[in-house]
């Protein structure tokens, strides 16, 4: 959309976040990547979605990180990540802890033509 002579789509990004308890992002991994923000690496996903567009999620939360370093996502694998909200307690001087459930269906990315292909 151009408004004042500026193209804000080209601003945009393929982002997408889980901010409100029971937001999921879900769909088949089509890549997967290192972030890095101030000197400190997290995953970053991308899916495409059921409705076929394509999305990058950051792992920035160290729980997610860990859970997904357990399961070891692969292209062409289904991944469903759902925010479930908060921890109750957290450390002094910490925020409380963001909590998240990870599924995880392996496939056969070479029945699915390769990751590089889905994109």
């Amino acid at each position: 959309m151009a408004t004042t002579g500026i193209n804000w789509d080209q601003f945009s990004s393929g982002y997408e976040k889980l901010t409100e308890p029971g937001q999921i992002i879900e769909g088949v991994v089509v890549g997967l990547g290192l972030g890095n923000y101030q000197g400190k690496e997290y995953p970053e996903v991308t899916f495409r979605k059921v409705d076929g567009s394509v999305v990058v999620f950051s792992a920035t939360q160290t729980m997610l990180q860990r859970k997904l370093a357990e399961l070891m996502p692969k292209p062409g694998d289904s991944l469903r990540i759902r925010y479930d909200g908060e921890s109750e307690t957290s450390k002094p001087g910490q925020h409380p802890a963001k909590l998240f459930t990870v599924d995880l269906v392996r496939q056969d990315a070479a029945a699915l033509l390769g990751a590089e292909e889905l994109v």
